[in-house]
Parts: structure tokens; C-alpha cells; sequence
């Protein structure tokens, strides 16, 4: 991954490394780069090893004390003796803990539930469908365009439906 990055000296005690589009800001002597790879992990990040090697130093000189050979012999250096059985501990009986008091949160409380991300947005697609896009019609007539206030045919259509039920 450093072959695609570019070091540059940024006259301040480190380097500016370009890659691609993005652009990170590496200090060799405090083990820093602005991507925290390496102040997280002690290994030299790609960034990291574009400037090292642009120094032309090695970048396993920079890797932290605890990756090498020296610290894992001092950790495991002594023996671990057996810890004795459950009859020798001596072992207190104590409560189940309890859930924490719930508190009344300060504000207004919400009128609408919270969404979850996973769950389907009701007004797109599931639950009430939009009337965008739709054209009006008429409950009387079925004629695009207008409604059933301002329908022209509105008395007509009424006269007939009343001598159908005589």
C-alpha cells in the first residue's frame, strides 16, 4: 500500500504523505500519523513507511518494544504456578445486581417513535402511499381533474341515483 504514496518534507519535523486524493501527516521521531494506525497498533502504518523509507531507513527499526523477541522471552521468563481448587478460595455469596433506577428525562416527551434504521419508511411504500404523481378524480363522474366539490355533473348524476332507489 506505501508504493502509491508520495512524502513530502513539510519543514516541521515531518512528512506530508499524498495518497490519492487524501493526505496524511506523519511524525517519524513521536511514532505518529494522522490515520492512528500506528499510534493504536505500534506498527508502522503505510503511510508511516512511505516517509521511513524516504529517509532511507528501515521501517522494522519503528515497530514498538512489545513486538520484539526480547519482550516476549521477559513475559513468559518465570513459571506460572497452579492456582489451588474452589474448596481452598474463600468465596462470599452476594446479591444478584439490580437493573438501574429508571429517571424521568428532562423535555417534552416524543409524540412519534424513533425508526429503526433497519425498518421500512411507512411513507415510502408500506403504510399510507403518496398521492405525488397521482392525478385527482372524481367520485362522481370518474373524470380526471377535478373533485367531487367541484364536480359539473354533480346534480345530474344525484338526480339519477335518486330515481334508481324509488
Amino acid at each position: 500500500m506505501s508504493l502509491g504514496c508520495k512524502a513530502v518534507w513539510n519543514g516541521d519535523h515531518g512528512f506530508e504523505i499524498g495518497e490519492g486524493d487524501d493526505k496524511h501527516t506523519v511524525f517519524i521521531d513521536k511514532k505518529l500519523c494522522t490515520c492512528r494506525v500506528w499510534d493504536v497498533s505500534g506498527i508502522p502504518c503505510p503511510h508511516a513507511i512511505c516517509a521511513i523509507k524516504h529517509l532511507g531507513m528501515e521501517p522494522l527499526d519503528h515497530i514498538s518494544g512489545y513486538y520484539h523477541r526480547a519482550q516476549y522471552d521477559a513475559t513468559y521468563s518465570f513459571t506460572i504456578q497452579p492456582v489451588p481448587g474452589k474448596k481452598f478460595m474463600k468465596c462470599d455469596q452476594y446479591l444478584p445486581m439490580d437493573a438501574p433506577e429508571v429517571k424521568k428525562q428532562p423535555g417534552r416527551p416524543r409524540k412519534k417513535r424513533i425508526i429503526n434504521v433497519n425498518e421500512p419508511n411507512p411513507t415510502s411504500g408500506s403504510g399510507k402511499l403518496a398521492r405525488k404523481g397521482q392525478k385527482q378524480r372524481c367520485r362522481h363522474c370518474q373524470e380526471a381533474g377535478h373533485n367531487k366539490a367541484s364536480c359539473k355533473k354533480k346534480g345530474k348524476q344525484g338526480q339519477t341515483s335518486q330515481a334508481g332507489l324509488q
